[in-house]
Order: C-alpha cells, then sequence, then structure tokens
C-alpha cells in the first residue's frame, strides 16, 4: 500500500494526538534559539504544577480544572487536564476536532485509543530495525538540544513584579536619541572609551567612526517611545539617561553606541493593560540573551567564524517561506515551496569555519531542503540566515554539552525519547495488523470511482498578467493599454530594459487558495478582462488581466486510480483499526471522566501567562 493513505489515518488517530512537543519539529530540523523566543517554545514538564495563570489580563481564579486533574486512566497510565490541553494544540490543526463537547469527548477517545495502541504495541516483540534506530538517533539529539535550551535559558527566565514596573516606568516619558553604527567590535568599544573619558566628542566621533546614512545629522534618531522600538533593542537602550551613552549593541547592520539627547514626559498606557505585554517582553529578552550566551560559549570552543559575504550573497537568493497577504478579501496565509537553485560552483561557498571543519552552502541546502516547508524559517535576510547556518553547525554540540550535563537522564527528555519509541512500535503494529492485510479487488475500485465522480476532476486553472504601478493614474494607463490590445510580456520587456521590475505573468490554480485576489481571478474575472485593485498597504495598485481559465475536467479512471486505490485503503483501514481497538480495550482497565471536559481550559498553553 501506498504511504500516503497512511499517513492521515495515522496522524489522526495514532501518532499526532499527544506527540511530545519536540516531535512537532521536523526530522533533522536543528535546535535553533529564536531571536526573540515566543512564549511556550518548549512547554513545562507533564504535569508540572503551575503559577498563577491569566487568561488575557484575567487571573484564573479556579473556574477552570487544574492540569493536574485525572480525565482518563488506561491501565496505570492517566490523561491529566493539562495533558488534554497540551495535546490538542501540538497535534495537527487539520485533524483536530472542534472544541465543543461532542469534540472533547471524541479527542478523549483519541487519547484512550493512542494509550492502548502503545501499551499494546509494546507487549510485542519487535526487533528496532536500521531506519528505526536513525528515525531515534535524530530524535533523540533533538529532543537533548531541546532540553539543554529548556534547562539552560527558559527555566531560569523567571520575572518578578519589580521588574515589570520598573519597565513601565519607561513608558511614562519620550526619548530622544541618537546613535553612531560602526564596522567591528574592537572600533565600537575604542569609540566607546574615547566618548566615556571625553577625550572626542559624539559630533566628531559621528564624522570619522559612523558608516551610518545619518552620520551628517550627527546620527540623529528623532524623538521615539519605548512601544515604537524593537522589544529587544528597547530593552538594551531606553533605560539611559539624558547625556548617558550605551554599552555596544550589535544588530545584522553592526555595532552601535546610542545616547540619550533629552527626555519628555508622555501618558502611559494602562499598567493592567500592558502588565502581561510587559512581562512576555522581559522572559522573551532574557530567553533570548540565555541563548545567545550559549551559542556563544559553544562558538568559542570550536572557534566558530562565519562568512559574512557568502552569508549575504546567499540570502539574497533565498524568498520568504510563509507570510500573510490581504489583498482586500480576508487575511490569506502564503507558504512558499521555492528553494534558490545554486549552481555546483555556488553551493561550494564556505557559510563557516570551525577548529573541526567548514560548512558549506551545499551542506545547508541538503539540511534545509530537508525540512517539511511548513517548518521551513525564513532565511532571505542576513540575521536570519545567519542564525540558521550557527544552530546547524552547532547541533552536534548541543547534543554533547547535553549529554556531559547529564540531561539524557532528565526526566522530560526520558519521557520524550521514549514516547517516540512507543510511535514507531505502534506504526510497526498497524502495517502488520491492518495495513498488511488490505486488498482492494480491481472491481471495487471501478464501482468507487463510478460513485464519486465529482471528486475527480482536475482543479481550475487561471493564467494572468499582474502589473504594479504606484498611483491609480498609472494603474489606470496601465489598464487601458491592455485593453487596447498591447500585450502584458510587452510592457513587462520594456520595463525591464529599463531597469524596473512591474509585474509578472503567472499560473495559479484553484486549489491555491491562498492566491492573493482569489476570488477576483478565479469566480469575477474572465478571459480578457482588465481590473483595477488597491491600493494595498503600501499604496500601490495592481492591474490584473486574465489571459486564460481552463475549468478543469474529468479525470478518467486510469488517471484517477490510484487516488482511488488511497481512498479505498483509507476507508477499510479506518474500519480495521476500529475493529482491533475494540477489541484490545476489553483487555484493559479503562476509566473516563467526560463529565469535567467542559470545565477544561481549550486555550492554547502557550498563550497563557504564569
Amino acid at each position: 500500500m501506498s504511504l500516503r493513505g497512511l499517513v492521515p489515518l495515522v496522524l489522526a488517530v495514532v501518532c499526532a494526538i499527544g506527540l511530545a512537543p519536540t516531535t512537532r519539529s521536523a526530522p533533522g530540523r536543528p535546535w535553533q534559539p529564536p531571536a526573540h523566543p515566543t512564549k511556550g517554545t518548549l512547554t513545562p514538564a507533564p504535569h508540572a504544577k503551575r503559577p498563577t495563570r491569566y487568561i488575557g489580563d484575567e487571573p484564573d481564579t479556579g473556574q477552570f480544572l487544574p492540569d493536574s486533574v485525572v480525565l482518563a486512566r488506561v491501565n496505570d497510565r492517566v490523561i491529566r487536564a493539562g495533558d488534554y490541553v497540551e495535546s490538542f494544540f501540538y497535534s495537527y490543526a487539520e485533524f483536530r476536532p472542534r472544541p465543543d463537547s461532542a469534540g472533547r469527548l471524541e479527542f478523549l477517545n483519541s487519547l484512550i485509543n493512542k494509550e492502548v495502541l502503545g501499551l499494546t504495541a509494546r507487549s510485542i516483540p519487535h526487533a528496532e530495525g536500521f531506519e528505526d534506530r536513525v528515525v531515534m538517533r535524530e530524535h533523540s539529539q533533538r529532543v537533548l538540544s531541546n532540553v539543554l535550551f529548556q534547562r539552560a535559558a527558559i527555566d531560569s527566565a523567571t520575572v518578578t513584579e519589580d521588574e515589570i514596573l520598573k519597565v513601565y516606568e519607561q513608558y511614562k516619558y519620550r526619548q530622544h536619541m541618537r546613535h553612531i553604527l560602526l564596522p567591528d567590535r574592537a572600533t565600537a568599544d575604542r569609540v566607546r572609551a574615547e566618548l566615556i573619558a571625553r577625550r572626542t566628542t559624539w559630533k566628531d566621533a559621528v564624522r570619522k567612526y559612523s558608516i551610518a546614512s545619518d552620520k551628517e545629522r550627527d546620527g540623529d534618531m528623532g524623538w521615539s517611545t519605548r512601544m515604537s522600538l524593537d522589544p529587544a533593542r528597547a530593552e538594551q537602550v531606553y533605560a539611559l539617561e539624558p547625556g548617558q551613552t550605551s554599552a555596544v549593541v550589535s544588530d545584522p547592520d553592526g555595532y552601535h553606541l546610542f545616547q540619550s539627547i533629552e527626555r519628555q514626559t508622555v501618558e502611559p498606557p494602562a499598567f493592567e493593560g500592558m502588565r502581561s505585554l510587559l512581562r512576555d517582553q522581559i522572559r522573551n529578552y532574557k530567553i533570548s540573551e540565555r541563548s545567545s550566551r550559549l551559542q556563544e560559549q559553544l562558538g568559542r570552543e570550536i572557534g566558530l567564524e562565519c562568512d559574512s559575504a557568502n552569508i549575504a550573497w546567499a540570502c539574497a537568493q533565498f524568498t520568504p517561506t510563509m507570510g500573510t497577504s490581504d489583498p482586500g478579501h480576508g487575511a490569506s496565509l502564503n507558504i512558499s515551496t521555492i528553494v534558490p537553485d545554486f549552481a555546483p560552483a555556488d553551493t561550494s561557498r564556505v557559510l563557516a569555519r570551525h577548529k573541526f571543519g567548514q560548512f558549506s552552502l551545499r551542506q545547508f541546502m541538503d539540511e534545509y531542503t530537508a525540512l517539511q516547508p511548513l517548518v521551513r524559517p525564513n532565511v532571505n535576510e542576513f540575521d536570519l540566515f545567519r542564525g540558521q547556518v550557527i544552530a546547524m553547525v552547532l547541533q552536534p554540540w548541543f547534543v554533547e554539552l547535553a549529554l556531559k550535563r547529564g540531561l539524557d537522564k532528565d526526566p522530560k527528555a526520558v519521557q520524550q525519547i521514549e514516547s517516540r519509541r512507543e510511535e514507531l512500535l505502534v506504526e510497526h503494529m498497524y502495517q502488520d495488523s491492518v495495513l498488511s492485510r488490505i486488498w482492494i479487488r480491481p472491481e471495487e475500485r471501478k464501482k468507487y470511482y463510478q460513485d464519486h465522480l465529482p471528486g475527480y476532476v482536475t482543479f481550475d486553472q487561471v493564467g494572468y498578467a499582474a502589473l504594479v504601478s504606484n498611483s491609480r493614474a498609472g494603474a489606470d494607463s496601465l489598464a487601458a493599454r491592455l485593453r487596447a490590445g498591447e500585450k502584458a510580456e510587452d510592457i513587462l520587456r520594456a520595463d525591464s530594459l529599463m531597469g524596473m521590475n512591474s509585474g509578472s505573468i503567472q499560473q495559479r490554480s484553484s486549489a491555491d487558495h491562498g492566491t492573493p485576489y482569489y476570488k477576483v481571478l478565479f469566480e469575477e474575472m474572465r478571459p480578457g478582462q482588465v481590473e483595477v485593485e488597491g491600493p494595498d498597504p503600501h499604496g500601490d495598485y495592481l492591474v490584473l488581466q486574465v489571459r486564460a481559465h481552463d475549468p478543469g475536467r474529468q479525470l478518467s479512471f486510469e488517471e484517477a486510480e490510484s487516488m482511488v486505490d488511497d481512498a479505498l485503503q483509507n476507508i477499510r483501514s479506518e474500519e480495521m483499526l476500529k475493529t482491533m481497538l475494540a477489541r484490545l480495550k476489553k483487555r484493559f482497565t479503562i476509566v473516563t471522566h467526560p463529565e469535567l471536559l467542559g470545565r477544561v481550559l481549550m486555550v492554547d498553553p502557550s498563550l497563557l501567562h504564569d
């Protein structure tokens, strides 16, 4: 049987539900502490007692069940409220039931089924094969890296009420600031020392050393509020007193020195509305600082040096993997599977060097393309690409450090590794007990095809031209030229010869629901029709011309046969799995408390505030 038939059922019923948080990453994906980690990057240890939670800015006063309350038991295995919520939000969204009463009961039964299958699979002798060992090695390394990050960066990142109040005070004024941008750390340290010792003036330092475009204005940044600054930058510089110079602050542009010129009092937002936001910002900054120190420590130990020129060149070849758009018909999430196709000579470019070797663009692409498109990070900016390179290079040393610290015996690591091992056993049992016993006869496939003809048609295809203008008048002029018969490719070619990229000619399928202007292209416009849309949030207008529309066609049985076979195998395997579960459940003592499900707080744990 094709594995395509196995994936939805196993993900929905067997494996995806209740995975340890680490397994949400794609196999082989290196750990990379985010520049500004979001709350919930890694979850607390199962059943850990939490401090007071906040829902929005309201405290949980007991109206919801504590995480430790048992919702179900399968022999000696228990499913607690905290497990239930984490499993729900860490499962694949497309396979989740609705969080209403019926959906909650359905999900609880799924977790019970998972435990029944896991206990049964563990009771069946199975020799670990080569592929299993590869999967477990990659998973174990990822778990150890993540647990190291948890213990070294997250667990200690606590925030006190005094720290929140101290930051809130910074929202009561605005700062007039200036900066100097310097090319390297040594120069930045020297210039700062000269400024502090008053051996040079700010104006002279800017004119002599700054590489920023605003040096003629003495690096004047104008007025800013704390809220207008990036949270990490604000943590570093917004507490400066007038006349005070900051420590050296690095970013992808280079090394900065900031100085406060003057302050003005402003009316701050209400504290209660800011408390949770400030707490998260402070905590995220602490996590980022700790993770950066951990990376720097390991980087120094192996002598890691990045090649900035090659990284800058490589990142410019990438486009964002994920983004959102709002073409006026509702926000869309756009996921791109496109990766650059580098020439062999370019893949040999060295991105990083260390004592034990070097890391090339070829190695980067091997690891990057091994990730599922949905979890590929954006690497189209210098700092994002560099961070991913560092994470890939340091991955083995994170694992080594985790082992040195004994984290392979950490309960969190042990639980997640054993959970993945059990999933493999369940997959083997499912293959042996269900999939290997399914056979679909040719006449069954033909009958299913005839009974479901509307489901086997090709998608609509639209070919269209999209031309961009920064003004309504320019857009109307383009539209008039197209309506008069001028070809879009001729307009684009002429603009290209003048060094302008004014649009493109594209082909889209009705399956691409994230396509901007989907409704306009597939439902409103006809071939030859021209429409002007906009302005978008950037003030640009888009001129659309539909060039061709293929409404799709009926697939023949021969063309659809493999899809028909997958559908029938899914149906048959689901029936067999339900039968097997009904038989297996009789071997276990199962206790459930569905009456408690209505009191479970169905909110993503990463959104709860301690």
